[in-house]
């Protein structure tokens, strides 16, 4: 994580947001395009690239390989958190249906199974409270379904720690449960000045001057790419929190020169 006061976090990357082209855009048009930029920015948006083209093409390769056999396969994906595992997931998915009706075949049933869409925080108090065997024994289960006879289930899993086979499902390799071993390393910082971009190809509200800087600075600290959207996007609202003060200002002057 990286950690400087937050006045000098906004205003060193602020700086360059409030430089654009502040002569040819004002009023509506520099707020309509901070908002786009903002949604832009949004983690839920899915960008045209996420940065992770060689570990996205290494993973589409081997699902269609085993898609086109009709055969079971696991596939694990490691690395620290803010690295593209999770999304580059959801592209691929969304990449192998468009190929398997592309091929005339048979379309992937979806299933996700993630801890992160918890309604209730009891649940994640439940889990804790639960017994490690019984934990053990409901990942073996899952964790067999691509070896089990005539299976031709494809499993993807998602964690941070590459060893999380050995330290969740005791002898996996002596059962024959080898997955395939994707790691993901953090981001450079032309992969994050290139994801960046790409978001924010559809407006020119943000310099490049901006994203390089921040960019250089999460790259050197941690490389996770949802502190520079975070990053980004506090930006936008100092700056979209600006021109409605100064708004407002020229109101209450307008209606003050109204009155004398």
């Amino acid at each position: 994580m990286i950690y400087f006061p937050l006045k000098t976090r906004l205003t060193t990357v602020y700086t360059c947001f409030a430089q654009v082209h502040s002569a040819d855009i004002e009023g509506n048009s520099m707020k309509e395009r901070l908002s786009t930029a903002m949604e832009s920015l949004h983690p839920s948006t899915n960008p045209k690239t996420g940065g992770r083209d060689p570990h996205s093409g290494r993973l589409l390769e081997y699902c269609r390989g085993r898609v086109k056999e009709q055969v079971a396969g696991a596939c694990h994906l490691s690395g620290p958190p803010g690295t593209g595992k999770s999304l580059s997931v959801s592209k691929i998915v969304q990449r192998l249906n468009t190929w398997c009706r592309a091929n005339s075949l048979p379309q992937c049933t979806q299933c996700w199974i993630t801890c992160m869409h918890l309604d209730d925080c009891r649940r994640v108090f439940e889990h804790v409270a639960s017994s490690l065997k019984s934990q053990q024994q409901l990942i073996q289960q899952i964790f067999t379904l691509p070896f089990l006879p005539l299976s031709r289930a494809l499993l993807l899993t998602i964690s941070n720690r590459g060893d999380f086979h050995e330290r969740y499902i005791p002898n996996f390799r002596s059962k024959g449960w080898v997955p395939k071993q994707i790691v993901f390393g953090a981001y450079s910082e032309q992969d994050i000045i290139q994801v960046i971009t790409d978001r924010l190809s559809n407006t020119n509200a943000i310099r490049i001057e901006a994203i390089k800087l921040c960019a250089k600075k999460v790259a050197a600290a941690s490389g996770d790419m949802r502190r520079v959207l975070d990053i980004c996007r506090d930006a936008i609202s100092l700056a979209m929190r600006e021109i409605e003060e100064a708004e407002e200002e020229e109101e209450e002057r307008a209606r003050t020169s109204g009155y004398a």
